[in-house]
């Protein structure tokens, strides 16, 4: 009998080629949640008031992808000056 590990996307850095120009923070529509990708490959999310949740982020092409600390995973898509995830689009703030 085979056995057959499957283990879960990780991120440990930012590729070198990936766009600076993602690097700060994004805001949505109405403001009220928050990104801030750091250079280092992390993240800090914030919706409102609530402590920010963070995690590791990896840009491929036009693509983000997400794993935060607890486990969670999730992606995004950059596309005219915008960065959408799921039906949420977030402007970056200069």
């Amino acid at each position: 009998m085979d056995i057959i590990f499957v283990t879960k996307r990780t991120f440990t850095k930012v590729r070198e080629d990936a766009p600076q120009t993602y690097v700060g923070v994004w805001k949505s529509a109405g403001g009220f949640i928050r990104h801030e990708l750091l250079p280092d490959g992390r993240y800090l999310k914030q919706r409102g008031r609530r402590p920010a949740v963070s995690g590791r982020y990896n840009v491929e092409g036009d693509r983000i992808a997400y794993e935060s600390d607890e486990g969670r995973t999730y992606e995004g898509v950059f596309a005219e000056g915008a960065l959408r995830q799921a039906d949420m689009l977030f402007y970056k703030v200069d």
